[in-house]
């Protein structure tokens, strides 16, 4: 099997349109990042972190109310992410 297949094998599921991480075609692929890269740009990424600190103290407030509690780190950090996504968009 090659690798091309093994590698389609991951997004079979993204027949239409294929994230930039699965897209094969050189041109498809640098008209995607040139969309994508403007968010990533320094002037950006600092634009993001007022939502960084915004966040990042919510987290940290809610984690230290449960201090001496076992908690589901990975659930608050999805929950953080998802968070910071949504403010961002």
């Amino acid at each position: 099997m090659t690798v091309a297949l093994v590698w389609d094998g991951q997004f079979a599921d993204q027949k239409e349109f294929r994230s930039l991480v699965g897209l094969r075609d050189p041109k498809a692929h640098a008209r995607l990042r040139r969309i994508w890269s403007r968010g990533f740009t320094p002037a950006s990424l600092r634009s993001y972190q007022s939502i960084l600190d915004m966040r990042l103290k919510q987290l940290l407030n809610h984690l230290g109310m449960r201090t001496g509690t076992t908690i589901d780190l990975a659930k608050w950090m999805s929950w953080f992410a998802y968070d910071v996504m949504n403010d961002m968009a």
